[in-house]
Parts: C-alpha cells; structure tokens; sequence
C-alpha cells in the first residue's frame, strides 16, 4: 500500500486548518487536483499545496488540468504544472520538488527512487482546539465552528 491518502480539490488547498485536519487523521499523501485559467490561479494552488505538504509533514500531488479543455465553458484554457512535493528535509529534497513537469504540458511524472524514501515517520502534531480536533476558521459563518 502507498498510505493513507487525503484530497484537497484546488482552492481548498489554501486553507491550513483543511490540511492539518488530514495530517491529524494520519493522511501521509495529499491529492490537489486543480483547474485554473491563469497563472496567478495556479501558483496560489501550487503555493498551498507546498505549505501542506510541509506543515502536516506530507507528500502533495499536485494534478492541473493542462491545456485545453473545450468540455468546460468558461475555462476552455488551463494554465498549470503536475508537481510532487513533499517537506525539504529528512533526506528529501532541499526545494520541497520531488518531480515537477513543465508549465502548460501534459506528461507523466516519474519518481527517482533515491529521492522519495517509501516511509518516514511524521513529526507529532499537538491537537487543534475544538471538539474533534478540528476548527474551520473559514468558515462561510465568519465567525468558524470546530
């Protein structure tokens, strides 16, 4: 088996409260499969899904639509780059960059198996406040909710 494994569709990968919920269920890889049309779109998918790849102390895959995509009105045009990453330390890489395909192209991301160790034990994550150890500060509410 890979591990357990937890998604994050696009935009909710900006939200650290989502991811440490994942990492606190023992999610040891995250899914963030996004759509996004222009670049400022797909680097702020990019930027979350590195930050919770290092805060839960995670592999991200980040999966893009790339291209194309006249299925979709509205977004016919997707702007993005398949990425793994992963915390920079531990013997991983210094960036965080375990394989990143090139922006705008469809391709298949292949693995260095002297770069991804299979296991590694996750730093202990103290328990958020709130019953069931998760509170959702962003909630529509505004005012959040645990």
């Amino acid at each position: 088996p890979l591990g357990r494994i937890g998604v994050l569709i696009c935009y909710d990968s900006e939200f650290p409260l989502l991811g440490r919920a994942l990492a606190e269920a023992g999610v040891e890889i995250l899914l963030v499969p996004s759509a996004t049309e222009a670049l400022a779109g797909f680097t702020r998918v990019r930027v979350g899904a590195m930050a919770r790849a290092l805060e839960g102390q995670m592999i991200a895959v980040h999966a893009p639509v790339v291209g194309a995509a006249p299925w979709c009105a509205g977004m016919e045009e997707n702007t993005g780059r398949a990425s793994i990453y992963g915390p920079p330390d531990r013997g991983f890489p210094p960036t965080g960059i375990f394989a990143e395909g090139g922006l705008g192209l469809c391709r298949c991301l292949h693995r260095r198996r002297d770069r991804c160790p299979r296991r590694w034990r996750r730093a202990e994550l103290p328990p958020l406040a709130g019953a069931g150890g998760a509170a959702f500060a962003h909630h529509p509410s505004g005012a959040g909710r645990s």
